[in-house]
């Protein structure tokens, strides 16, 4: 009798156990995709017009994104303490190697939160072999333009000027890609 009573229990805590575990990963699930949506309800949306930037590149050249109307940009924010930035690089990279002229890769570095300064963005820039812009956000202003709650966040800015997609997120090279193609 005092087996199948402590059977009993011990099936009963992990039915508890099993379902505290369902419903606070369930909530957990739910508080992430609150944060997600309100860091999207943030972003500038698909249909508004692309707010210009004038930002100094590493090669300490003034850019502004108004120079590149006429073509398809991307502008990523980014910092490099940040690991799914990290991770999407190389598919910047091989955008910009695939796509070449066609479309203008901005990456703006938040610039702000580097705790080693521009020459750890300089340095990441030769490891990681990028050959895309990059600029820096010194001041926050850009980002604060871009109403950016997280990184990296990209748009999607089609060649009339517009934004066409806003992502919060790290993007792998066929996404891109079929982003763009979707386009103009």
């Amino acid at each position: 009798m005092i087996k199948k009573v402590t059977a009993v229990i011990l099936l009963l805590t992990l039915i508890v156990i099993f379902i505290y575990n369902v419903t606070d990963n369930g909530e957990k699930t739910n508080m992430d995709q609150l944060a997600n949506d309100h860091a999207s309800a943030n972003n500038l949306k698909a249909g508004q017009a692309a707010p210009d930037l004038s930002l100094p590149s590493l090669e300490e050249k003034q850019i502004k994104l108004s120079d590149f109307k006429g073509k398809k940009i991307l502008l990523n924010f980014w910092a490099t303490w940040c690991g799914p930035c990290k991770e999407e690089i190389p598919a910047l990279e091989q955008l910009k190697q695939e796509y070449g002229n066609e479309v203008e890769i901005l990456a703006v570095n938040a610039t702000a939160t580097e705790l080693e300064g521009i020459e750890k963005v300089r340095s990441f820039k030769e490891q990681a072999n990028v050959s895309f812009r990059i600029l820096l956000d010194k001041d926050s202003k850009a980002v604060d333009t871009y109403r950016v709650l997280n990184i990296p966040t990209s748009y999607f800015i089609g060649s009339d000027g517009n934004i066409k997609e806003t992502v919060t997120g790290p993007m792998s090279y066929e996404y891109m890609e079929n982003t763009l193609k979707s386009f103009d």
